[in-house]
């Protein structure tokens, strides 16, 4: 799976809330076994690789406000460390998690 996706930054108290005044960054993202990997464009050199293998996935749930992050996700990586995502559309918030879904329940389980 490749594909622009917006990432946040990380938090170090764990919490898993976001809302739309959440600063958000667009990566072109590569899929690739156990790594997710971001670039800046195609064709740049990487500027993030997320290890999946032992990681989870999570959605980060919309209150019923206008303020609340539709089409979002996280990825704990197994070190804890958390990464925020945005999706731009419902198709590509649907992509993303199923592929990434598959990779960290393989990856966890052939670990």
């Amino acid at each position: 799976a490749t594909g622009w996706i917006r990432m946040g930054g990380t938090h170090q108290s764990g919490q898993r809330v976001a809302s739309n005044t959440t600063t958000v960054w667009p990566y072109w993202a590569a899929l690739r076994r156990s790594l997710l990997i971001l670039f800046t464009s195609p064709g740049d050199d990487a500027v993030c690789f997320i290890s999946l293998q032992g990681a989870q996935l999570y959605p980060l749930l919309c209150e019923r406000s206008k303020r609340g992050v539709k089409r979002g996700f996280a990825i704990v990586e197994s070190t804890g460390v958390t990464h925020y995502f945005v999706a731009g559309s419902g198709s590509e918030y649907d992509m993303w998690t199923r592929h990434l879904h598959r990779a960290t329940k393989y990856y966890s389980s052939a670990a």
